[in-house]
């Protein structure tokens, strides 16, 4: 079975299915909503993909169900029984955020950003990627592997921070309301939140390419320090920093401040790297990292590194 092929089909069927005149208030509603939401008033091309997609997967109708969950309800006995079974774990899929953490032949594997799930993902539904990248999508199982489904974005693995930092403030609202709420939770119900950094991004992208300006920058901060296995043990014990990640040679940490992040962090051999997405930022991450630091590292130096330096 060609999933890409079966999943493009079920896109086509649902979006002839929701243009029914019964529907035509409803997708407009949608449309309204999306487009403001996202703040953007021309619909141009990806744009109009990245709708297409909201309003099949994540729109609620009055009813609480989505496009997809209703045509699903209409067609069931007409679908064949593969149809109807993928259209099944379609209905349970949720945008979110991926990062390329290792790329093999057979596979590729990738971290949620929000959740710190790993998935291993089959290759023949996410090409052309390479580690540290971001690509957006909806994780579907298949048997001993994954695979990525939906209207697959790819995103310069600089933006991460500033995602991960937006979203942390969203999510972090939702939970007052939501006491026992995770990621998945929020996640399945505020697609549109991603859709709106998608689109600054693509925006600043564009606004990059005609300008030739560096429009998005990153004030770094480098420290030498003595033992980085203490300063490792150090940081997972301080209440202010969070453990994210970690590879052969890297160790991957968040600083938080007031509930958001402040910073990311990369501990390697005798490096200390603070990232941040502005100046004041930086100089309130310098202040905590050096009194937690003390006499175990020393600032080396500051720098300010543009999108085309990161990627």
């Amino acid at each position: 079975m060609n999933l890409e092929n079966l999943e493009l089909k079920i896109e086509e069927d649902v979006l002839s299915f929701l243009s029914s005149p019964s529907f035509i208030e409803e997708v407009e509603i949608a449309k309204n909503y999306f487009y403001h939401f996202v703040g953007q008033g021309e619909m141009n091309n990806e744009l109009h993909l990245d709708f297409n997609s909201w309003l099949i997967y994540d729109y609620k109708l009055t009813d609480g169900e989505s496009f997809l969950s209703k045509y699903y309800n209409a067609a069931q006995v007409t679908l064949a029984e593969d149809e109807a079974a993928f259209i099944q774990q379609l209905i349970d899929t949720y945008l979110s955020l991926y990062t390329v953490i290792e790329v093999q032949n057979e596979y590729k594997m990738m971290r949620d950003i929000f959740s710190k799930e790993v998935y291993r993902v089959n290759p023949e539904s996410i090409r052309d990627i390479q580690e540290n990248e971001l690509v957006m999508g909806r994780i579907l199982g298949t048997g001993d592997m994954y695979w990525l489904t939906g209207n697959k974005q790819y995103i310069p693995g600089a933006f991460k921070t500033s995602i991960e930092r937006s979203m942390l403030e969203d999510f972090e609202e939702f939970k007052k309301i939501n006491r026992y709420a995770n990621w998945d939770d929020y996640l399945k119900d505020h697609s549109e939140v991603l859709y709106k950094h998608l689109g600054i991004i693509e925006e600043l992208t564009i606004q990059n390419e005609k300008e030739g300006d560096e429009l998005y920058y990153v004030w770094q901060s480098v420290y030498l320090i003595r033992d980085a296995r203490n300063i490792k043990k150090i940081f997972l014990g301080h209440k202010e920093i969070v453990f994210d990640d970690e590879d052969k040679d890297c160790v991957y940490f968040k600083m938080m401040y007031r509930k958001s992040i402040l910073c990311e962090m990369v501990l390697k051999n005798n490096r200390l790297e603070l990232e941040c997405t502005s100046e004041e930022d930086r100089d309130k991450a310098k202040t905590i990292i050096e009194m937690i630091l003390g006499d175990n590292g020393k600032h080396f130096k500051d720098e300010i590194l543009s999108i085309n330096d990161l990627v």
